[in-house]
């Protein structure tokens, strides 16, 4: 049939026939419910109308929709059954599954927090069921979450109880469940480790709760060990526990990381060291700390002391000496074994005091480590500890220095033989033979000078090596003074002609041939009163043209030296002066004491009023300084008050044999050149013949400088200036004491002392006796001032003539009682007019400072105009060099009523 062709008619609107339609179009409309089976339908060759379910193709079509209709309903229907038995399936599972009543009940409770409810409802179903291993095992994850949360009701002590009791029994519900089930094994190890987050940060026992699951854990096999002790560590990191302070507090907890990982000691020992205080207190406190938790758990002892040991390490090298010190004691408290290693044990060496153990330490190093590159180190360390030892130890013990002397003898001689450039090694060798020759082992000591001076023959000690060598070759029985030394002083001997002048009639023979004596030796018995006038000229003239005087008595007069009589003989040891400034005198070279004897009254304490007296030998009472031995120059020429020293010993010996040489006008070993002296006449220079010449007997002669020296207004000049010598003898300072330091104002202070002339016109002038120092804005940095009237070479002629000045930036003047001046032995020079009584202030003075001068002056002092004064004093202060008269003090007017009277005290030596 064709079932495009439209052949079907429909009943359409008010049952009229519709259509035609195709066979197509009636099977579509049946398909979708447009069209239902009881439609009747027509077409061409029918008989009547008729329902579409009774005509084909229509019948066959709804039949088969039938057919299909039932399968589906049949499918639906077996669906049903199948979910209706799945579901029925699955209730009977669930019930398998979730246990009884109680079980199920109990993880509800569990599943709302409710642990202590929980644990309730299943402790009397187990007591009837035993062997449910479910509900043993929720029985035990209900008391591990009850513990962790501490909620057991009743109060907080009651809680904790109540839950440590509860762990106890949870530990062993859980480990008969899983000895029953393993497979709740994996369960176990989840649920336990999410009862640790239950734990409430701030609980008083957090710490100990956290410790217990974790043994817990540990235990059962939960977890791994390390694992374990990295929680701990997080755990406690979490609450701020790691510091020092949550440490000592949760010492169970650290111990027991420790036992699990050592290799977390690390973490742990650097969480102990550092806190909020540094303190050594909290250092020694820590250590005691880890000393306790190794001696708790004897395995950490090696490692927390590997671990001190590079603590140790990096404090040395940041500088903590201290610090570094106490935590190497603890680390050979612990374990020793760290410091076996030559870092370790080298630092070991650098920290500890010197005393038998480190002596054994630093022999050990040296037997272990034989081609170490610190092995120079430690021999200089055990060269400076035997010195060291020796010292503290003193006389009475010093058997027990032996062992030191003996080990430091040895480095000593590697040091040389190997290490000769290290530094100070001159200083510390010769300082251990100085040492051994103490504890009379001069032949040792002799025999290590000797390799030092082999390898160092230009050593800056070897004058100090040869005086000690001297000395123990005199105690050795060897001899006085060093074999070169003997040979000079047996030359000098010979060469030497002295004349004992017993008779001042002698003198005319000497007159006859000048050149024959070298030194006139006064006897005691001849004195000033057996010379008549020639003789005492004629001696005068000898001495002046370049002979040498030994005296003491009076016969010193003639020269214009006063003497004093001591009430006891000069008799003892006495120190050389000056023994750091030979430039001066070269006497005392070599020398540091000497033994000086003379068993009768002798001069002491020569003074000449214009000359400055130089003594050799001095000894100190209270705060005097006497001069035993002195020296004068006269002319070309000196007169000495000898006295008789004890040559059997070094000092002695070498202090006559430079005495000698002096007269002879030969050169002293080790001695410099030395300098002419301002005010003293020349000295002999050593290896010249004196020329006959006079002593000028002021300085109004001298000639006048040419220009006036460099005014110093730098640290860095001044240093430069006094390195240099200061030529000229004048140094003129503008420098504040605040612009200045120690070294270099000691530096000045010397460089005065010891014969220079300085100008000064700041407050720097406090050190050189100047007091009253001002800055007063009431007076003006700039003005007039008058000129003292008092015999001085300052003065000349220019007495009571004013003078202009000019002060600088400074303005600083004296002020200040004229007692208190005197007393200070502080001269006027140019004064302003007194404004209050008793009081007045000098814009230029002078003070002597030992056998130097100070003048504190002015910027400027003007020349010409109508203060004609100033070019003069200018010409005078530079003229000065030293060594004035003493004169009296000035009468500055008729208002001050001031006595005219030499300043008080006597002169002190400088030291």
């Amino acid at each position: 049939m064709n079932e495009e062709a439209a052949v079907w008619h429909l009943p359409g609107d008010d049952n009229q026939p519709a259509g035609p339609y195709s066979t197509r179009t009636v099977l579509d409309g049946l398909k979708s419910g447009q069209l239902v089976p009881s439609v009747l339908c027509w077409r061409e060759g029918m008989a009547d109308w008729q329902p579409l379910a009774a005509v084909e193709p229509f019948a066959r079509e709804l039949a088969r929709r039938r057919a299909a209709a039932k399968k589906r309903v049949m499918r639906v229907v077996v669906g049903v059954v199948v979910v209706v038995c799945l579901l029925a399936a699955g209730v009977v599972a669930y019930l398998v599954v979730m246990g009884p009543p109680e079980v199920r009940r109990a993880r509800k409770l569990i599943s709302a927090g409710l642990h202590n409810e929980a644990s309730q409802v299943l402790a009397p179903y187990l007591a009837q069921e035993p062997l449910d291993h479910q509900a043993r095992y929720l029985l035990a994850i209900a008391q591990i979450n009850a513990y962790a949360g501490g909620s057991a009701g009743g109060g907080t002590i009651r809680s904790l109880t109540w839950g440590v009791q509860s762990l106890g029994e949870a530990k062993a519900n859980l480990s008969q469940a899983l000895a029953a089930e393993p497979g709740l094994a994996q369960k176990a190890r989840e649920d336990v480790a999410a009862a640790v987050a239950r734990i409430p940060p701030g609980a008083a026992d957090s710490f100990a709760r956290i410790l217990a699951l974790a043994r817990l854990r540990a235990e059962l096999n939960l977890a791994e060990k390390p694992a374990l002790a990295a929680e701990l560590m997080a755990s406690m990191a979490s609450v701020g526990g790691t510091g020092r302070s949550g440490l000592l507090g949760n010492q169970g907890v650290m111990l027991q990381v420790l036992e699990w990982d050592p290799s977390l000691s690390g973490r742990i020992v650097e969480s102990v060291l550092t806190g909020p205080s540094d303190s050594p207190q909290d250092l020694r406190m820590a250590m005691s700390l880890l000393q306790r938790w190794a001696r708790q758990r004897p395995a950490l002892a090696e490692p927390i002391a590997s671990q001190l040991m590079s603590k140790a390490l990096s404090l040395y090298e940041a500088g903590h000496r201290a610090e570094a010190k106490l935590v190497l004691q603890s680390v050979m408290a612990l374990d020793p074994k760290p410091a076996a290693t030559q870092e370790h044990a080298l630092l070991a060496i650098r920290l500890m005091d010197a005393d038998d153990a480190k002596l054994t330490r630093c022999q050990l190093f040296l037997s272990k480590f034989p081609d170490s590159p610190h092995r120079s180190e430690v021999q200089f360390t055990v060269l400076k500890d035997a010195v060291d030892v020796f010292d503290r130890q003193g006389r009475w013990y010093r058997n027990r220095s032996q062992p030191y002397l003996t080990a430091g003898l040895s480095a000593a001689r590697e040091l040389l033989e190997k290490w000769p450039q290290t530094p100070e090694l001159d200083v510390r060798v010769f300082e251990l033979a100085r040492r051994m020759a103490q504890n009379n082992q001069q032949g040792d000591a002799l025999e290590l000078t000797d390799a030092l001076l082999a390898v160092m023959a230009e050593t800056p000690i070897k004058l100090q090596i040869d005086e000690s060598r001297a000395q123990w070759r005199v105690s050795t029985g060897i001899g006085t003074l060093p074999p070169e030394f003997e040979t000079l002083a047996e030359k000098v001997s010979k060469e030497l002609n002295i004349h004992d002048l017993t008779m001042p009639a002698t003198l005319r023979t000497l007159a006859d041939a000048p050149d024959t004596v070298h030194v006139i030796r006064v006897t005691d018995g001849c004195t000033l009163d057996k010379f008549n006038s020639d003789e005492k000229e004629m001696l005068r003239q000898w001495v002046g043209n370049g002979g040498f005087l030994w005296a003491n008595n009076d016969v010193l007069s003639l020269f214009g030296v006063q003497l004093g009589a001591s009430r006891w003989p000069p008799s003892g040891v006495q120190e050389c002066w000056p023994p750091l400034t030979p430039e001066l005198c070269p006497i005392p070279t070599g020398c540091e004491r000497v033994v000086v004897s003379k068993k009768r009254l002798a001069a002491y304490n020569l003074t000449h009023p214009t000359a400055n007296v130089i003594p050799l030998l001095t000894t100190e009472y209270y705060e005097e300084k006497y001069a035993y031995w002195s020296l004068v120059p006269y002319g070309s020429g000196y007169v000495s008050d000898v006295k008789t020293v004890d040559k059997t010993k070094y000092d002695g010996a070498r202090f006559w044999l430079n005495f000698q040489l002096f007269c002879l006008g030969q050169p002293i070993p080790g001695a410099p050149a030395v300098r002419s002296y301002d005010g003293l006449g020349a000295l002999a220079q050593p290896g010249q013949a004196a020329e006959p010449q006079r002593r000028a007997e002021t300085l109004a002669s001298a000639e006048p400088a040419t220009q006036l020296p460099a005014r110093i207004v730098s640290l860095e000049a001044l240093k430069k200036s006094l390195a240099a010598g200061v030529p000229g003898g004048i140094l003129w300072v503008a420098l504040p004491r605040e612009q200045t330091d120690d070294e270099a104002r000691d530096a000045l202070q010397r460089w005065v002392h010891r014969g220079g002339v300085l100008w000064i016109e700041t407050d720097l002038a406090a050190l050189f006796g100047f007091g009253g120092l001002r800055r007063d804005s009431s007076l003006p940095v700039s003005g007039s001032a008058q000129v003292t009237s008092f015999s001085h070479p300052l003065i000349g002629n220019l007495a009571g003539a004013t003078v202009a000045y000019e002060g600088g930036a400074n303005g600083l003047v004296l002020i200040g009682e004229a007692a208190a001046i005197q007393r200070g032995e502080i001269l006027p020079l140019l004064f302003l007019p007194a404004t209050a009584s008793g009081e007045f202030r000098l814009v230029c003075a002078s003070c002597p400072c030992g056998e130097g001068f100070s003048i504190f002056r002015p910027k400027d002092i003007e020349g010409p105009g109508p203060f004609a004064g100033g070019a003069s004093f200018e010409t005078n202060l530079l003229k000065f060099s030293g060594s004035p008269s003493k004169a009296g003090w000035p009468s500055l007017d008729s208002r001050r009523n001031l006595r005219r009277r030499p300043p008080t005290g006597r002169r002190r030596f400088p030291r």
